[in-house]
């Protein structure tokens, strides 16, 4: 046998028991997790609102999203999808409070992913402190490990919170609380 042969059979196992041993360290880390990022805004409640509540606008001040598709919803719900760089994803609005607290969902079942932001309003001073909540779950147990090793649980949300900040004219000003 030659040398390579041997390195390309010895590689090829312990690329395999690699990806042995992080499924079973996936397959035990919890499929569920709650992330939580607060924001703090000089802008008033009505500005900070006005901002979240409409989906179909947000394009125009995330950075994160190239387009919005306003879908047929149901029982008056609103219903959009999101083409991000990172692709195409369904959501649904569950509820709206106006000036107090949203709640939207991912809609796509078929995604490896899911869950839900809760967006709770509450004024400050002059000011607007936008705290957003994710309960999420990951359902490969390869993807959990990496959500949990290589990604931050509260990546999108600070994302989020420093477009609308930028949007309000605005520092950013952010605080994690939960990290997944």
């Amino acid at each position: 046998m030659s040398i390579l042969v041997v390195f390309t059979f010895t590689l090829a196992i312990a690329i395999g028991l690699a990806a042995v041993l992080a499924v079973r360290a996936g397959n035990r880390l919890p499929r569920d997790h709650t992330a939580s990022v607060r924001g703090f805004y000089a802008a008033a409640p009505d500005a900070v609102w006005t901002s979240i509540s409409n989906p179909a606008q947000s394009a125009s001040w995330r950075d994160d999203v190239k387009r919005v598709d306003m879908l047929p919803g149901e029982n008056g719900r609103l219903v959009w999808k999101e083409v991000t760089g990172r692709g195409v994803t369904t959501y649904e609005m569950l509820s709206q409070v106006p000036m107090v607290s949203q709640v939207s969902r991912i809609a796509d079942d078929t995604l490896p992913y899911g869950g839900q932001w809760e967006f709770l309003l509450t004024p400050r001073g002059a000011g607007t402190e936008l705290l957003i909540t994710e309960r999420g779950f990951v359902k490969p147990a390869i993807m959990r490990l990496l959500a949990r090793t290589v990604f931050s649980p509260t990546r999108s949300m600070e994302a989020y919170h420093r477009s609308l900040a930028l949007h309000l004219g605005e520092q950013p000003q952010i605080t994690t609380i939960t990290d997944g």
